[in-house]
């Protein structure tokens, strides 16, 4: 199997969240991306995701998450710098 196609995932015996939390997930590979906020949405969580560390900015500047899960080395900078930028637009947010 190449590296382009998508390997189907089985949900089977997921456990479901009892109360959503919004996680906001930052993957700059679409088909991780993709499989990751399926997997958490068949959980039970409320899920979006952006593909980069511009996108993700400006995405949290008008939106709440409970979890930020985020790629390390992204096209356009990294998590670490992400998290620290994250925490100048909202320094309410409870950060590593």
């Amino acid at each position: 199997m190449g590296p382009w196609q998508t390997i189907p995932i089985d949900m089977t015996g997921v456990p479901r969240a009892s109360q959503p939390l919004r996680i906001f997930v930052v993957e700059d590979h679409a088909d991780t991306l993709r499989a990751l906020c399926l997997y958490l949405e068949h959980a039970g969580f409320s899920v979006w995701g952006a593909r980069s560390k511009e996108e993700a900015l400006n995405e949290i500047a008008n939106a709440n998450c409970d979890v930020l899960i985020s790629d390390i080395r992204l096209s356009d900078g990294n998590g670490w710098d992400l998290i620290r930028e994250m925490g100048k637009l909202r320094p309410r947010l409870q950060l590593p």
